[in-house]
């Protein structure tokens, strides 16, 4: 037996809610995916990936402080600024 699932919204103007047509679903879906979302800071794995170094060797600059990072708890961000910073570096 095949399930389907049903969306609904909030119509505020009227205050009832609606069910959202497979049509709407997926001009939401697409807005959603054009919005243009800037980081302002990566993961360790993902800045290494932008820089292009293998795990070991991103891990050892940045603990040694030549790739700047922010420790939040046990999690580490790469600010954008940082990697540029690091690209540019002669």
């Amino acid at each position: 037996m095949k399930t389907t699932q049903k969306l609904f919204t909030l119509d505020a103007e009227k205050g009832t809610i609606i069910e959202l047509s497979i049509e709407q679903v997926k001009e939401i879906v697409a807005r959603n995916e054009k919005q243009d979302i800037t980081k302002k800071a990566y993961s360790p794995e993902e800045a290494r990936k932008i820089i292009g170094l293998g795990r070991n060797t991103f891990m050892e600059l940045l603990h040694s402080g030549k790739i700047k990072g922010i420790k939040a708890g046990a999690k580490w961000l790469v600010p954008n600024w940082a990697i540029d910073e690091f690209l540019q570096a002669k």
